[in-house]
């Protein structure tokens, strides 16, 4: 060792510290733009209509079957802060499973979603919507039109909650509010939903 030391100071104010923490960070800040691109690209090349909303849109595509209630389901979604689209037959294959695709209006990742409106009372209503959901698409989409309970609705959530089911969205008095397994589990659960 020489007589004179040299002395570094490392500063990394990003939390950067090897190659991978790098890429990885591009490609958070990146993955977006990246996946908001694809979206416009795959709209350009098809036949659709577009009804715009505030906070997000509605895309039916050409040949694209759905209800009044889902397209109802739709519009209020749109306050969420997700892109709903219709996609066509053939998008969904030769058996409709999903009603619609999500698409948050921030980061552009696609979901397949179920619609579901809630005009029962009951818990044992909320779960038979729920595991019947669950049989189309990991993210339910529920939409709650009566004045079911607090206590009901959660128990129907807890009682027809399956490992299917990735999250639900709930449109609870106006709002919309986000739930995964530990959420619905929690007691926080009835403190979000008065």
């Amino acid at each position: 060792m020489s007589r004179y030391s040299v002395m570094f100071i490392y500063f990394d104010p990003f939390g950067i510290k090897t190659f991978s923490d790098l890429v990885s960070n591009l490609s958070k800040k990146a993955a977006p733009a990246i996946r908001k691109r694809g979206f416009e690209t795959y709209l350009s090349r098809n036949i659709h209509q577009v009804y715009p909303y505030k906070q997000g849109n509605i895309y039916v595509m050409s040949g694209a079957k759905y209800s009044e209630t889902e397209f109802h389901i739709a519009e209020k979604l749109t306050t969420a802060g997700y892109h709903i689209m219709f996609p066509n037959a053939g998008d969904l294959g030769k058996t409709r499973k999903n009603d619609v695709y999500l698409y948050d209006t921030k980061i552009y990742v696609q979901y397949k979603a179920e619609l579901k409106s809630l005009f029962g009372t009951t818990a044992d209503v909320v779960k038979s919507r729920l595991i019947c959901g669950a049989e189309q698409a990991s993210i339910i989409v529920y939409d709650v039109q009566s004045s079911i309970s607090t206590q009901w609705f959660i128990k129907g959530l807890r009682q027809g909650w399956s490992r299917n089911i990735r999250k639900i969205l709930v449109n609870w008095h106006g709002r919309w509010h986000e739930f995964k397994k530990d959420d619905v589990f929690s007691r926080e659960i009835h403190k979000i939903l008065k």
